[in-house]
């Protein structure tokens, strides 16, 4: 990943600037800025940490659906009705 903050470096340096988040932290530089270390910390940070998120509530809500099963006879039943205009389309 350092490899990668450092060629955006390079690119932002020469004037070619990206609007995401890698982008938005070199553009700090104007204000003190980061390091590349300290920049690729970052990024790894809120990698994991989405990640981290994204597993814990997939957890929680098969663990909700499995205790629930009226919640997941609903579930079933919506999933049912959106798929059946697939199979019986309208008939004009």
């Amino acid at each position: 990943m350092s490899l990668v903050v450092k060629q955006r470096r390079i690119e932002s340096e020469s004037g070619e600037k990206k609007k995401d988040m890698l982008g938005a932290l070199l553009a700090s530089d104007d204000h003190g800025g980061f390091s590349d270390e300290e920049i690729v910390d970052f990024l790894v940070a809120l990698l994991v940490a989405g990640y981290e998120t994204t597993s814990t509530s997939m957890t929680l809500a098969v663990k909700f659906l499995t205790e629930t099963p009226l919640a997941l006879a609903q579930i079933k039943v919506s999933i049912v009705e959106s798929r059946l205009p697939l199979f019986f389309p309208p008939c004009y």
